[in-house]
């Protein structure tokens, strides 16, 4: 029984995968379809119903438990993904609307590889320090980076 309700939970996440990059490869379509809205419009539009998108799925998710959910022990640290979410968003907006729908595309693809060797580098200058003690020497093991 086990077995089956994790694996229609597994089907249920590709699912959810492959509607999310649908959507996201859709998007470029939907920002140069709508002909009458500049980026701070669509951003305008965007913006709340994302909000409301996402508040309406954690009720569901989370139901009586939700603002300890949405609210963090550390509040700053949501505010500041919020922060890097926001600006994400609006400049991918006008990314789509002034340039081509294919390069935006390419870069949003290879962000991903940018990010991941960036990461190598950081973890490579953390790790060339001898560790303090026996306890950081263990942490540094097991939290290794990936290779370059």
């Amino acid at each position: 029984m086990a077995a089956a309700g994790r694996s229609s939970r597994y089907l249920f996440g590709i699912g959810c995968c492959c509607l999310a990059t649908l959507g996201w490869s859709l998007s470029g379509l939907f920002v140069r379809w709508v002909p009458g809205l500049d980026g701070w419009a669509v951003n305008g539009y965007r913006a709340p119903a994302t909000s409301i998108c996402l508040l309406i799925y954690l009720a569901l998710r989370y139901r009586g438990e939700l603002m300890r959910h949405l609210w963090p022990k550390q509040p700053q640290a949501l505010l500041v993904v919020g922060l890097f979410f926001g600006v994400g968003s609006t400049l991918y907006v006008y990314a789509l609307t002034m340039g081509t729908v294919a390069s935006v595309s390419v870069l949003g693809a290879a962000s991903s590889l940018s990010t991941r060797h960036s990461c190598v580098g950081v973890c490579r200058r953390m790790h060339s320090t001898a560790p303090a003690n026996a306890f950081s020497a263990r942490r540094a093991r097991i939290t290794s980076c990936p290779s370059a």
